[in-house]
């Protein structure tokens, strides 16, 4: 927001100086206010495109780093995104890099970290930022032992939830977090009739892992 009111500003600014220079060399009101206009949606426009560049510039590099994840590598890719948050001013694309930089600290086990990050953060705008910070905070929580808390962070994050429940891109990991909770209530015979489902529907590297993660968990419990 910000930025465009920056852009708001320097048009403005621009206008002013428009002005005094009408006033200086006494062009005609109709022939100035063309002028005028003209530059003003040049300006704006150009503003605009440039915005989009940057960001898709950012994403772009962004989704260059996530085979990392897969490949096992997530302190690579952590270091990765450090380098780009460095370099960003946007408030918005902070705020991405800083969601993405915590699903590397779920996978570097580093769980207390990705809480601080994800608390930090709050998605007013489009609902899948949200719904991303909402999982991921579930799951470090009961990574964390702090199963009461994710429990009710996962009955309050319903509606953002239900939309993407057996889609793609996050119904794997609601999945293991449904295990999750049905583990975290005593209900092993359905954990484990559920992480049977998730293996033969969800077939990522990432989440193969966290499903075996999961089974290791129900197996510890059985002892």
């Amino acid at each position: 927001m910000k930025h465009y009111w920056k852009v708001l500003a320097a048009a403005v600014c621009f206008g002013i100086v428009l002005a005094v220079v009408k006033e200086k060399l006494e062009i005609d009101r109709a022939r100035f206010w063309r002028w005028y206009l003209a530059a003003a949606v040049v300006i704006i426009v150009g503003a605009v495109a440039l915005n989009i560049l940057y960001a898709r510039h950012y994403s772009k590099r962004m989704q260059e780093l996530l085979p990392l994840l897969d490949k096992g590598q997530p302190e690579v890719y952590l270091a990765g995104l450090e380098e780009l948050l460095a370099s960003v001013k946007t408030r918005g694309l902070r705020d991405m890099l800083r969601l993405n930089l915590s699903a590397g600290y779920c996978e570097a086990d580093r769980y207390e970290e990705a809480i601080a990050v994800l608390e930090s953060l709050k998605f007013s705008g489009g609902r899948a930022p949200e719904t991303v910070r909402r999982l991921n905070l579930c799951v470090c929580l009961f990574r964390t032992g702090r199963a009461a808390e994710a429990m009710e962070l996962c009955r309050a994050s319903e509606k953002w939830f239900a939309p993407w429940r057996g889609k793609e891109p996050y119904g794997g990991n609601l999945a293991a977090l449904d295990i999750h909770a049905a583990m975290a209530e005593g209900r092993y015979t359905e954990a484990r009739n559920m992480l049977a489902q998730a293996r033969e529907t969800w077939d990522k590297p990432r989440l193969r892992k966290y499903y075996d993660q999961l089974e290791r968990l129900m197996n510890d419990n059985d002892l």
